[in-house]
């Protein structure tokens, strides 16, 4: 596999994926739209589209628990 997420960032206008390239040794980051977590990048290579495309469950799931804990914390 040649990428791999390692930070994923939720604001409110953007989801941000942290990706790490391990053929080029190189860190770049993606631009999702929150409600459907679809790339809003322009100028992301297809590679790295198809990539956080196929790990939009994975990504989901993440966020979804992730606002299960603010939640909480809010709430105690």
């Amino acid at each position: 596999m040649r990428y791999q997420i390692v930070e994923v960032i939720c604001k409110r206008k953007k989801v941000t994926v942290k990706c790490f390239d391990m053929q080029e040794d190189a860190w770049l980051k993606v631009s999702l739209n929150p409600e459907t977590l679809e790339c809003i990048d322009k100028l992301i290579p297809d590679s790295l589209q198809d990539f956080v495309h196929s790990k939009q469950e994975n990504i989901s799931k993440y966020l979804i628990n992730l606002n299960e804990i603010m939640n909480e914390k809010k709430s105690a």
